[in-house]
């Protein structure tokens, strides 16, 4: 009689790294639930609370009360200050955000609605410039549903207390923006807006804006007590139309025309009704005529003409990347000083030759 004998079996590895990685996929899965149980949890929340109180961002410090729902989602906070060097400057209360977390590892703030039951801004803020970062950690913000319902600003804004409300979008990045907005003040100011804009800054869509003398639009370009300010943009198919008045004088009326490779910007400004510009109008002599082609293709060409009754600018050049490089700069003026110094003190005349580049 002969003993059998069994050979032994090869061992099955791939089905053990198979058991293994479901393994380590489970004991992740378990780790991110726990991780998402604990910063929804009171303990997680103030942990978040703690580290968002700790940052301090171009000078600014930020105390937070109230904070609950999920943080990773959407989340509200009782009250939330602003705080620089000399004080608190904003107040924010009833606080409502829906957010995407995930967007931020595409540098992207994606806020899907923020509510802000009551805002007071009480100072204008003292920011710290911070040395600038090489590797931005955002660049593209949305912030899609935005309801300001009740803003108070105080008198050391703008020099004098008004109530304000605010509602809309706003999206930037580096192929441009849009902005739908509706906002008025309790002094008669009143914006309606829905335009776009591109890397270049060059606007499209409509917009209706009105200021009374007094309000806050009037305030905020240093008008005149008397002076009130008007605006309107409107566009048909290719052509944007922007002007602007201020008690019904124009000031700016340019045409900006949108071809498949270029942008044409023409018109006229004139500083003489702004009194914050009072101190260009010397320069100028009176109203500017501004002729311009801004091309949308990389090593298109590009070019700016500008004449007024003292000063002539012409420059010419190429876009490269996301600037316009001017390779040819030709500037001549009369009295190019005069207002800038003593009476008594003035250039008779100045021609410049160069070069500049324009960030888009």
């Amino acid at each position: 009689m002969s003993d059998a004998t069994t050979p032994d079996r090869a061992p099955n590895w791939g089905k053990r790294i198979g058991l293994g990685l479901l393994a380590l996929l489970g004991l992740i899965l378990l780790a991110v639930l726990g991780l998402w149980l604990w910063i929804n949890s009171s303990a997680g929340r103030d942990f978040v609370e703690a580290r968002i109180e700790g940052l301090e961002i171009a000078g600014q410090t930020v105390a937070i009360d109230g904070l609950d729902g999920s943080v990773l989602g959407g989340f509200g906070i009782d009250r939330l200050v602003l705080t620089d060097r000399e004080g608190d400057w904003l107040i924010a209360r009833d606080v409502q955000v829906d957010w995407s977390p995930r967007a931020l590892l595409s540098k992207r703030l994606q806020v899907d609605a923020l509510r802000v039951g009551d805002l007071d801004v009480l100072a204008q803020p003292v920011l710290v410039q911070g040395a600038p970062s090489e590797d931005p950690r955002i660049t593209t913000f949305a912030f899609d549903d935005v309801a300001l319902p009740d803003v108070s600003l105080a008198e050391p804004v703008i020099g004098q207390a008004l109530q304000m409300q605010a509602s809309g979008a706003l999206r930037h990045g580096p192929d441009g923006g849009t902005a739908d907005v509706l906002a008025k003040s309790d002094q008669g100011d009143r914006v309606v807006a829905d335009l776009d804009w591109s890397p270049l800054l060059v606007l499209s869509g409509e917009a209706e804006v009105s200021g009374p003398a007094g309000g806050l639009l009037a305030s905020l370009l240093r008008l005149d007590p008397d002076q009130s300010v008007s605006a309107d943009v409107t566009t048909q198919d290719s052509v944007t139309q922007v002007k602007a008045s201020i008690n019904g004088a124009g000031f700016a009326d340019l045409a900006i025309e949108r071809g498949q490779s270029r942008v044409s910007v023409s018109g006229t400004v004139d500083p003489d009704p702004v009194p914050m510009l009072a101190s260009v109008q010397p320069l100028l002599g009176g109203p500017a005529r501004i002729d311009a082609v801004l091309p949308l293709d990389q090593g298109a060409p590009a070019t700016v003409e500008l004449r007024a009754p003292r000063l002539s600018l012409d420059a010419a050049g190429t876009r490269n990347d996301g600037t316009v490089q001017l390779s040819e700069v030709r500037l001549e003026a009369d009295s190019l000083l005069q207002g800038f110094g003593p009476a008594d003190f003035a250039v008779g005349r100045l021609v410049a030759e160069g070069r500049a580049t324009i960030d888009g």
